[in-house]
């Protein structure tokens, strides 16, 4: 999730402004703490899907409150799940979301729960095996599936009848009011093909789902990438889309400055591989808005490309942004995440890099090349690898910056001699 959470407090702002950023700050940091998942979620956010310490016989209890299966990865002793279980990247999402919506996920020990097992009979782990919440089995899958296998696989029991009448139980239960259920229920109808009932699901979802704060972070760019699958199916879907977009954007500029509106229509832009309308819609907003100040951080990478630079840095301190990123990263633990949308993602380290690397061409572009100094000798240190050296000489060139790109040539050249391409 990426939110502006450094806006620089510089002098002479009005005490409005002052007041706007530091709220941006407050609300973004804890934004940036929240998309970490929890170590025993409910199975919303993007991220590991098992639900640590959760005995089976809890985890029967907790799909029966929430109208789902137990999906169970069996280990050996002392064992792990395959990776994309154990560490997610992106280029698995579709298979992580749908143990995440649709399951409660729980990795077993196959020798510790030996007793809890032992009706399954199941053979030598790993193994994956999917039961009702009374315990009855359903489905018995390899223990070494790949993600779309496994999400093929699973599949073919989420899309029953039975599961059709489970998730309509949820939404009722929760009285056609809870979000999750509601984007739950648009999947199996886009999974039936009832796509027009889909979409007036993913509608409702959009309009009013993601009003619910904590949903939203979760689950906002999930639903959204969703949705947008369902408009490659359902042309009438797009259609319904961009007007709803249309929309949004019309209330921005006209009637509610809503800092989480303007992050539903960054992701939603960013799913469509529409971010330029995303940049357009920030130079249409009050330069004191929390739309815009939300916005920015959408938009600083555009801002960097047409060279904006002195906009940029009237707006933030890039050794504090830097600052920020890397503790980020190090606090979620994804240094090395390496997946294809790590370089959106905060709290990663192709993140901190790539944020980083276009601070360093505005310091340059507008000849502050000592702090573009010192904030590229502070991303190495972070990741010496050759590919941030050749990142940071991009960014330098675009900048026309031949002092700092000598700088950087040299300096790889020292300490990298054997990694040279």
């Amino acid at each position: 999730m990426r939110e502006n959470a450094y806006l620089r407090l510089r002098p002479g702002r009005s005490p409005d402004a002052t007041l706007l950023l530091r709220q941006s700050l407050a609300v973004v940091v804890w934004c940036g703490l929240m998309s970490v998942p929890a170590a025993a979620h409910r199975g919303h956010s993007f991220g590991n899907p098992f639900h640590d310490d959760v005995s089976l016989a809890q985890a029967c209890k907790l799909a029966e409150e929430e109208f789902k299966l137990v999906y169970i990865y069996v280990t050996k002793p002392g064992g792990s799940a395959v990776p994309y279980l154990e560490r997610p990247t992106w280029s698995d999402w579709r298979a992580i979301d749908l143990l995440i919506r649709e399951v409660v996920a729980v990795k077993l020990d196959g020798r510790r729960h030996a007793a809890e097992l032992r009706q399954y009979k199941l053979g030598e782990p790993p193994a994956m095996l999917v039961i009702e919440p009374d315990g009855t089995e359903r489905q018995r899958l390899s223990g070494d599936l790949s993600a779309e296998q496994l999400m093929l696989e699973l599949v073919k029991v989420l899309s029953d009848e039975d599961s059709v009448a489970r998730v309509r139980a949820a939404v009722k239960a929760a009285g056609g009011a809870e979000p999750l259920s509601r984007e739950r229920l648009a999947a199996i109808l886009t999974r039936h093909g009832a796509y027009q009932k889909a979409l007036e699901q993913y509608l409702w979802c959009l309009a009013e789902g993601l009003r619910n704060v904590p949903y939203a972070t979760a689950r906002r760019r999930l639903l959204l990438k969703n949705f947008v699958a369902l408009t490659v199916q359902y042309p009438p879907a797009r259609s319904a889309l961009e007007k709803r977009r249309q929309e949004m954007e019309h209330t921005l500029r006209n009637e509610r400055d809503d800092a989480n509106l303007a992050r539903d229509l960054a992701e939603l832009n960013r799913c469509l591989d529409d971010e330029a309308r995303t940049l357009a819609l920030f130079d249409q907003l009050p330069p004191r808005s929390r739309a815009r100040s939300v916005l920015f951080d959408r938009v600083l990478d555009q801002l960097i490309r047409h060279k904006r630079y002195d906009e940029v840095l009237g707006m933030v301190e890039p050794l504090q942004v830097f600052r920020q990123e890397v503790l980020m990263a190090r606090q979620r633990g994804r240094l090395r995440n390496e997946g294809p949308e790590a370089r959106y993602e905060r709290g990663t380290r192709a993140f901190a890099v790539g944020r980083g690397a276009a601070l360093v061409e505005a310091l340059a572009g507008v000849g502050r090349t000592d702090e573009a100094h010192r904030l590229s000798d502070k991303i190495i240190r972070f990741d010496d690898r050759p590919e941030t050296y050749r990142l940071l000489r991009q960014h330098a060139r675009r900048a026309e910056s031949r002092e700092l790109t000598h700088y950087l040539e040299t300096k790889s050249a020292t300490t990298q001699p054997d990694r040279q391409p």
